[in-house]
């Protein structure tokens, strides 16, 4: 099971912004700027919402058929069109 850790993109955003000068003299500046630069952007594009992370849940599950009978029941905040999609894919929906 992956954790995930919660998004704080803003805060690293506000931050890099308080923290930027005008002009960085030495080069270890430069150096130092960057690597926070490159932590803020490597973060962002780790950073997975919780329905991407369900939508890889349910595929797991159906792709290792070990509950062929079991449904799935998800709150609104997490049930998307792709979520739907996916559980519909694994010939898991009801007919109304």
């Amino acid at each position: 099971m992956v954790l995930q850790e919660p998004n704080y993109e803003q805060e690293e955003l506000n931050y890099l912004k308080m923290t930027r000068r005008e002009s960085y003299d030495q080069m270890e500046q430069v150096r130092e700027r960057l690597i926070e630069l490159f932590h803020y952007q490597k973060n962002r594009l780790a950073y997975r919402k919780r329905t991407e992370i369900a939508i890889d849940i349910v595929k797991q599950i159906e792709s290792e058929k070990n509950f062929p009978e079991a449904n799935y029941a998800f709150d609104n905040g997490v049930l998307t069109l792709a979520l739907t999609e996916a559980i519909e894919q694994a010939g898991k929906h009801s007919e109304a």
